[in-house]
């Protein structure tokens, strides 16, 4: 028999590349306007309303991109961890109240690997900029901006911050959950990934227990079938 667990982390990365693509077609299309900024008098409703629906594809496109890769992200770790020290270490030592999803990776590997996990590098600058992105999505904390006519001019880039930060570095953080399998299949010495090995062992345990119950049913004496 063997324990299987569900590799929810590859459905959410599959989730948040669909969401990146829409957030890169309307970003193409907003590029094709070739315009710096929007004039809404002079243009008519329907391409006034092609713009605002683009705008809003690209951000809503883009938040759901960046908090799906961070699931995919803490659930591979969870995966990860549940399986190299099982369960019950893994939520006792590891899954404490506060604990963050890089502070176990980390862990993990130096205790389970004897190694440290590369954070010296653009990969983990990202990965660590993503989880920082998801919580500020996540845990939003909206600041007023006055638009009331006084006389100073109001500070819209404030206004536009609040939003706009979903967008930065976005193309290279959707790498994120691709090269954490590659990082750790490279920290194991491994040529197959740890999802790809888990497909395998699944795959292979199927193919046991289909051939066990065949051979069941056509040879129910265990093989004496003369």
């Amino acid at each position: 028999m063997m324990d299987v667990y569900p590799m929810l982390c590859e459905n959410y990365n599959g989730m948040s590349q669909s969401f990146y693509a829409q957030y890169k077609d309307a970003t193409e299309y907003l590029k094709s306007l070739k315009c710096g900024s929007w004039d809404l008098i002079s243009h008519t409703y329907d391409e006034n309303e092609k713009y605002c629906t683009a705008q809003s594809m690209r951000l809503h496109s883009a938040i759901a991109a960046i908090v799906f890769q961070a699931l995919s992200i803490e659930a591979f770790v969870n995966l990860y961890g549940t399986q190299k020290v099982g369960n019950d270490t893994f939520y006792s030592k590891y899954d404490f109240k506060g604990a963050t999803t890089l502070g176990k990776l980390k862990s993990i590997c130096k205790d389970v690997l004897g190694k440290c996990y590369p954070t010296g590098n653009k990969a983990y600058s990202r990965l660590d900029s993503l989880m920082k992105k998801r919580n500020d999505i996540v845990h939003t904390k909206p600041h007023p901006v006055s638009i009331v006519p006084t006389s100073e001019v109001p500070n819209y880039t404030d206004l536009m911050y609040q939003t706009e930060f979903v967008f930065k570095n976005i193309d290279d953080e959707m790498l994120s959950y691709s090269t954490l399998k590659e990082t750790l299949m490279a920290l194991e010495g491994k040529e197959t990934d740890f999802i790809q090995e888990n497909y395998n062992e699944a795959m292979d345990a199927c193919s046991k227990a289909v051939v066990e119950m065949f051979t069941k049913a056509l040879f129910p004496n265990g093989g004496d079938h003369e």
